[in-house]
């Protein structure tokens, strides 16, 4: 799914940024890897860059991306990460940092960096376990992930039952990207469902 958003980006040149390559965030559960009983928040992040010249095509978009995740989702390549995460949690100034503050220097951080870097970020909260009972009255289950000027685009994931919710969030009015994800999820042969809270572009400013 993170390689058909990604395509669906580029073919409908999407959120591409022209001086960049396109590229995938997907973050990641650290805590397989690096098992914590301290860190609250204990998340990684993998980037995947589709080189130039790839075909447009879904076989060599999910074979990409399937070979870039596969060869960072490992402890010897987030270790980098966990230690600078770590390192952070520890250091008796952060911590005790108001948020505020700590969210106005995230802020100036990203002020810096003019130019969009990633294409979308792809997040999958993964299968929620509920009781069948539970399920029995569950009509739908879904996660936004806020997207903004910088990443106008983003992906959601989670699962639960037999269903598996995917939500796009956008901070642009064209919906050319999800109408070109769906399109190849049906020639994929996927069965779903659309909902959508659209708007015509005459309403939605």
């Amino acid at each position: 799914l993170a390689a058909c958003g990604l395509l669906a980006c580029v073919r409908t040149r999407a959120t591409v940024n022209a001086k960049h390559p396109p590229i995938v965030f997907v973050p990641v559960n650290l805590r397989p890897l690096f098992p914590s009983n301290s860190m609250l928040n204990f998340v990684g992040t993998l980037k995947v860059i589709i080189p130039e010249g790839t075909p447009m095509t879904v076989e060599a978009y999910v074979k990409e991306v399937k070979a870039q995740l596969t060869a960072q989702a490992n402890a010897e390549s987030l270790q980098p990460t966990v230690s600078f995460t770590s390192l952070l949690s520890k250091n008796p100034i952060l911590k005790w940092l108001p948020l505020g503050l700590k969210m106005l220097f995230s802020k100036v951080g990203r002020a810096f960096a003019k130019e969009t870097k990633q294409t979308l970020i792809v997040s999958n909260v993964g299968k929620i376990d509920l009781p069948p009972e539970a399920l029995a009255h569950l009509r739908d289950w879904n996660f936004t992930l806020n997207a903004n000027r910088r990443t106008p685009q983003n992906l959601a994931l989670v699962s639960y039952g037999s269903t598996l919710s995917v939500v796009w969030s956008r901070h642009i009015v064209e919906k050319d990207v999800d109408v070109e994800f769906y399109r190849i999820m049906r020639e994929l042969g996927l069965d779903f469902t659309v909902n959508s809270n659209y708007r015509e572009v005459g309403h939605a400013l």
